[in-house]
């Protein structure tokens, strides 16, 4: 599994990070070459959010399986997921 995660130092105590007991809140599925993932990746490192890259192979189609399709119907990078609010137009 090849995701990245960032830790906000300016989120939580740094006991529950430390043991990982608490998942990032945001989840953002696509490519990081993506300009439009960039985008989304700058604006959650500025805001200081936790977030987890999900990364995906726009080569080997990972954008038009159906359990991505599932997220965004568009088949459409980044999609952003917060819990149970998925955000897939920005």
């Amino acid at each position: 599994e090849h995701t990245r995660t960032r830790r906000s130092p300016r989120s939580g105590s740094g006991s529950e990070q430390s043991k990982g007991a608490m998942a990032p809140a945001v989840k953002v599925y696509g490519w990081a070459m993506s300009p439009f993932v960039a985008r989304a990746l700058l604006c959650l490192e500025e805001a200081g959010v936790d977030y987890e890259l999900v990364p995906m192979s726009r080569e080997a189609g990972d954008h038009r399986q159906p359990d991505f399709l599932a997220r965004n119907p568009f088949g459409q990078v980044p999609v952003l997921e917060d819990g149970d609010l998925t955000i897939f137009e920005s």
